[in-house]
């Protein structure tokens, strides 16, 4: 069964759907594992410790992944080159539409499914959507060696190459 938490006026507040495994705050009908709603101006998610810092601590985690979590070394497919870890979507509502506007990703860059974590690197790279509404693009990638590429592809001989197309 379906379990519900409402307010006195029958709104919900937390909603979990045991037919599709979603849990759904502010909404019953949770689009994905974990929908959050709210209808407030700047609605946040908030991880924080209350631990006592001292140089060492850290406040909270945000993890992203992409793995079996067997960690077996018995030759279980492993990440690969192109697989993407994790993305973060920035998505805004047009009049009759809604649109990615933005995009942080990290994409396995070199290492195949059996390679050992020194054979296998990673990117991270920013997108965003230009006026031709065509999709997102790749702006800026920091590939595995720390090189930055701006408007291109991080060039090997250099640690930073920018690319800007003439007018």
């Amino acid at each position: 069964n379906d379990f519900r938490v409402e307010s006195d006026s029958n709104t919900h507040m937390l909603f979990v759907d045991s037919g599709n495994n979603r849990v759904g705050i502010g909404t019953s009908s949770p689009d994905y594992l974990v929908d959050i709603e709210s209808s407030s101006n700047q609605p946040e998610l908030r991880l924080f410790s209350t631990i006592s810092p001292d140089g060492s601590k850290t406040g909270g985690v945000l993890r992203l992944g992409l793995h079996q979590h067997n960690n077996t070394g018995s030759g279980a497919n492993d990440t690969a080159d192109g697989d993407i870890l994790g993305k973060i979507l920035f998505e805004g509502q047009g009049t009759d539409y809604t649109y990615q506007g933005g995009m942080i990703q990290v994409e396995v860059e070199t290492g195949g499914g059996s390679a050992t974590r020194t054979q296998q690197g990673t990117q991270m790279s920013f997108w965003t959507m230009d006026t031709s509404g065509t999709g997102n693009e790749r702006r800026m990638t920091i590939d595995e060696d720390g090189a930055v590429g701006i408007g291109e592809s991080p060039n090997a001989n250099h640690k930073m190459s920018i690319y800007k197309a003439s007018q």
